[in-house]
């Protein structure tokens, strides 16, 4: 809820650790359309290795 009702004019957000369709349903249904033409976001979901998510939480 955060991340689409901001004044910022770009969000960053990382979900490292989530499980892939939280992921998706955030990205589609959190962040709307609206909220991804101003989003950068940086997903390493559960299922992919530990070093991948650690790369994606540096």
């Amino acid at each position: 809820m955060m991340a689409r009702y901001t004044r910022a004019d770009v969000i960053v957000v990382g979900l490292i650790g989530e499980r892939g369709r939280e992921v998706k349903d955030f990205i589609e249904n959190i962040l709307g359309a609206e909220g991804r033409a101003r989003s950068v976001v940086i997903a390493a979901p559960a299922d992919v290795s530990p070093l991948l998510r650690m790369q994606g939480a540096a």
